[in-house]
Formats: structure tokens, C-alpha cells, sequence
């Protein structure tokens, strides 16, 4: 069965959350609204904003409350992507020209930069301390991620234990957190909100496990090392 029709119940509210995003990175210049535009439209399952309003369901759910939340956490993915393909000089994603391809790196980090900035502008609207504490301490997690995956390229001498940690702040973090912040604005206990970040986490971790396992599948005419064209030593790395 398909991810979407598992969540078909949710289409609604999904083309709310998918009307907003795009107004939202709507700019003033021609260049950054074509850039955003051409990220936005390049596809995804948008996994974060569903699990948003799942976690929002435990509550008081109001798509007109909670979209503030599931919509700057996609552009927040969308962001880490475009600055992925500048680190990892991708080409392509999901069958379409990454930002950096079609125009340069310099355009790819000041599209990145403002599409996350978009996205901390609108959960602004939140007026919920705890959940822009949640979310700041996950932003801060994701960025010491991204400098780990940075110091550890091309370094082959690594662990299981170091493969976890990586897709932890790579996937799970995230859809831990768009677990736990849909119920926080809607209002649930503490120990609901609690409960659904770790269902989320190991989500997250599961989900990264499985896509990893599904590109060395894909991917079987390159080393069988996975990730090792990039300089990243995967779940298949042999010592």
C-alpha cells in the first residue's frame, strides 16, 4: 500500500498545508521565488507535516492553529536539503535538478537560508514557549548533524553506533519533533507529547534504515559500500 493512502483521510487538511507553502515562499525577488518554487515542486511525501497533524489529533486539533507548526517544519527539511546538495555537489534529487545544478552554489545556500528563514517567521504565530523551545533545540541538534556528517567524510573507520547517531539528527530528530509539537499546540499532557516524540523517533530511525536499505538495492553497480560516492560510510560498510 502506498504512504498516501495510508494518511487519505488527512487530504483536506494536507492541501491546506501544501497551499501554504507555497504562498509562504513566495519573494519579492524573481530569482529566490523561482529557486524556492523549483524545491518545493521537486516532490516529496511530506511525512513531517502528516505526522504533525497526526500528533495534532491526540488534542485540540485546528488545522488553522496547527498548520503553523507542519508547515515551517517541511520548509525546514526543504532548507537542510538544498544546503545537502551544495555539501554533497548533487546534481539531482528525486529525478530533478537540484538548486545548485540549475543555478550555483551561491544561489542553492541564499535559497536554503530563506526558505528557513520563511519558516521561522510563520512559527512565529505560535505563541507557545515550549514549543519553540523544542524546536530550537532540535534545529541546534540537526546543525551539529550536519557538521559531523562534514568532519567524518572520506573517514571509513567507523561504527554502527556512528551510522545511528548520524541518521538520529539526519531523519529521526525531525519526525520525533513534528510528532511532539502537533500534540503540544493542541494542547495534550505532558506525557503524551513525551510518548509521541519517541514513537517518532524510532520512526525516523526506521524510516532512514529502510531508505538506506532500499537505495543499496537501487544503487548495486556502485561499491557495496552505501554512500561511499559521497565519502559516507553507510549501514553496508564493511571494516
Amino acid at each position: 500500500m502506498k504512504l498516501k493512502m495510508l494518511y487519505s483521510y488527512l487530504n483536506l487538511d494536507i492541501n491546506v498545508i501544501e497551499k501554504e507553502l507555497e504562498s509562504t515562499i513566495e519573494a519579492q525577488s524573481p530569482l529566490l521565488r523561482q529557486a524556492s518554487i523549483h524545491t518545493l515542486r521537486a516532490g516529496g511525501k511530506r511525512i513531517r507535516p502528516v505526522f504533525v497533524l497526526l500528533g495534532g489529533k491526540f488534542g485540540h486539533y485546528d488545522i488553522n492553529v496547527i498548520k503553523h507548526v507542519a508547515v515551517p517544519l517541511e520548509l525546514i527539511h526543504m532548507a537542510s536539503l538544498v544546503h545537502d546538495d551544495v555539501i554533497d555537489d548533487a546534481k539531482v534529487r528525486r529525478g530533478q535538478a537540484t538548486v545548485k545544478a540549475k543555478w550555483d552554489n551561491r544561489i542553492a545556500m541564499y535559497t536554503g537560508d530563506y526558505i528557513f528563514a520563511r519558516a521561522l517567521e510563520m512559527i512565529g504565530e505560535i505563541k507557545n514557549p515550549l514549543a519553540h523551545q523544542i524546536l530550537a533545540n532540535t534545529i541546534v541538534q540537526l546543525s551539529i548533524g550536519e557538521i559531523e556528517q562534514i568532519k567524518d567524510k572520506y573517514n571509513f573507520d567507523q561504527n554502527l553506533r556512528n551510522y545511528l547517531r548520524r541518521i538520529k539528527r539526519k531523519t529521526a530528530l525531525l519526525i520525533a519533533t513534528s510528532c511532539q509539537l502537533g500534540a503540544v499546540i493542541s494542547g495534550v499532557d505532558e506525557n503524551v507529547h513525551r510518548n509521541l516524540y519517541r514513537f517518532g523517533y524510532y520512526e525516523g530511525m526506521s524510516f532512514q534504515i529502510t531508505d538506506d536499505v532500499l537505495s543499496k538495492q537501487k544503487d548495486l553497480h556502485l561499491h557495496p559500500s552505501f554512500g561511499l560516492v559521497h565519502g559516507y560510510r553507510g549501514l553496508f560498510a564493511r571494516a
